[in-house]
């Protein structure tokens, strides 16, 4: 079948759609927005989800302000939020534009800081949805792909997710964890 330039042009028409369906829908099913500036909101949730992790007492206690988002970090992060239907918090995604030693090499990649879902909406498709939306997030915007350090915990997660290791080879900066998945 050959393609001319009316069948090329309704092609990415159809691409559009179906893109802006699929944007549509995600933010139908997990209500996500960006919280702008609702730093509390954003910490009480990662507060939350790291206590579902189970963690000794110290290691929260040194673990949690290192995870927490403080107010430089508006600057260059976008923070997006997911709702119940009631409007409570449920989860928060944020990242970043990654430096280009934390991706593959000549990728433009995004940083995903950090996807958190507090213990109630945990394995109901709530960090799903937000790791989806930021995958669309990334994708209309020309990134390349998604980078992200990831705790051993959350590696099955991800790897359901399409996501592969990044190794020496392909990134400069390496962390104990580095996941990859390119852009649709």
């Amino acid at each position: 079948m050959s393609l001319n330039r009316a069948s090329c042009g309704r092609s990415v028409a159809r691409r559009v759609d179906v893109l802006k369906s699929a944007l549509l829908d995600a933010a139908r099913r997990i209500r996500a927005a960006a919280i702008g500036n609702d730093l509390q909101r954003v910490n009480r949730a990662v507060e939350q989800a790291l206590l579902s992790w189970r963690l000794p007492d110290r290691v929260y206690r040194l673990a949690l302000p290192s995870l927490l988002y403080d107010t430089g970090d508006l600057d260059h992060m976008q923070f997006v939020g997911a709702g119940d239907v009631e409007g409570k918090g449920a989860g928060v995604a944020a990242w970043e534009v990654a430096d280009q030693r934390e991706a593959p090499a000549g990728a433009h990649a995004l940083l995903l800081h950090g996807l958190y879902v507090i213990p109630h909406w945990q394995g109901h498709g709530t960090g799903t949805r937000l790791l989806e939306f930021a995958q669309f997030w990334a994708s209309v915007r020309g990134f390349d792909g998604i980078v992200l350090p990831a705790w051993r915990k959350s590696e099955t997660f991800f790897r359901t997710r399409v996501f592969s290791s990044l190794t020496a080879e392909h990134a400069a900066v390496q962390d104990s964890l580095r996941l990859w998945r390119p852009s649709a």
